[in-house]
């Protein structure tokens, strides 16, 4: 790109960041995959490179690639300020990801993770929802209520964490055997 020609690495990242965010918006993983090695390779560090490896994880779950999924993510959550949107969003990677590898032991860390944090509201409902959602599929239904009923307190009525509550719960219940 023109900063990467121009010697601005700096305003270069910031742009690539932008870039993949809507390349993951838009469905493109491999295109997001591509701005963050982007920018990577011109010197993104700290919360700047934390960003781009919360993408890199997301890019990497939706293609199928759990393991670097849960590598990035990991890589991710050692970076961003712990409750971030970012920190959030790496949470949830590492433990669908990690569920999905048959690994429940990343889907336990990342639950003890967010009953320890103090903080709440509606991101920190979707990502409780999110983890409870990799709980229930690894067969661990009593931290995932625990992690449900958390985000309900916490998701003061929006939509996006109602959504995602509403799901993880009929998912406990199917596995329940209550289909009504």
């Amino acid at each position: 790109g023109h900063f990467e020609h121009g010697g601005e690495p700096a305003r270069a990242r910031r742009w690539l960041l932008v870039a993949a965010e809507q390349a993951i918006e838009a469905n493109d993983y491999d295109g997001a995959l591509a701005f963050v090695a982007r920018g990577v390779a011109l010197g993104a560090q700290g919360e700047e490179l934390g960003a781009l490896r919360d993408i890199e994880a997301a890019a990497h779950f939706w293609r199928g690639a759990l393991a670097d999924s849960v590598r990035a993510a990991d890589d991710a959550l050692v970076l961003l300020p712990v409750g971030s949107d970012g920190w959030l969003d790496a949470m949830a990677h590492a433990a669908r990801a990690g569920a999905a590898l048959g690994r429940p032991d990343r889907a336990v860390a990342s639950a003890g993770e967010l009953l320890a944090y103090a903080a709440g509201g509606p991101r920190f409902a979707e990502t409780a929802a999110s983890v409870a959602h990799g709980l229930l599929f690894a067969g661990n239904v009593a931290l995932a209520v625990q992690l449900l009923d958390r985000a309900e307190q916490e998701r003061h009525d929006d939509s996006r964490a109602l959504a995602r509550v509403l799901s993880a719960r009929a998912l406990q219940a199917a596995l329940e055997g209550d289909t009504a």
